[in-house]
This record gives structure tokens, sequence and C-alpha cells, in this order.
């Protein structure tokens, strides 16, 4: 029983730290106020103006990788 509530506390701890979908597009937006976000996957978003971007971010909402398209 002790493990049961253990594991669920770590769960809550871990999932209180996630990002919506909204907030990682109204976080990219403002990084590239000019350009157009989409969703790809989960944590995964094309952001294009005059350069097209795959961006990915962490559950938290910070960004780790960014990828320019030709």
């Amino acid at each position: 029983m002790k493990k049961i509530l253990l594991s669920l506390s770590v769960l809550m701890l871990i999932s209180c730290n996630t990002t919506t979908i909204s907030e990682d597009t109204m976080m990219l937006q403002k990084a590239y106020p000019n350009a157009d976000v989409y969703r790809l996957e989960e944590n995964r978003y094309i952001v294009a103006d005059s350069i097209v971007r795959d961006i990915r971010v962490t559950s938290d909402g910070q960004i780790y990788s960014i990828v320019k398209i030709k």
C-alpha cells in the first residue's frame, strides 16, 4: 500500500509541471511573433515565417531543440 501511495505522489508531482498545448503554442507565438505555429506531435511543433523551424519542447514548456528546415 505504501508503494502505491508513493507512486501516486510522485506522479502528481511530475504532472504538476506540465504545460498544455495552448500554453506551448502561446510561448512559441511570443518567441516568433510573425510566424504560424503548427503542432505535429505531443511536444513537436512547426514554426513558419520566412524560415521554417521544427521545434521540440519539454513537458514543462521549455524549448530543447530547434532545427531549421530548408
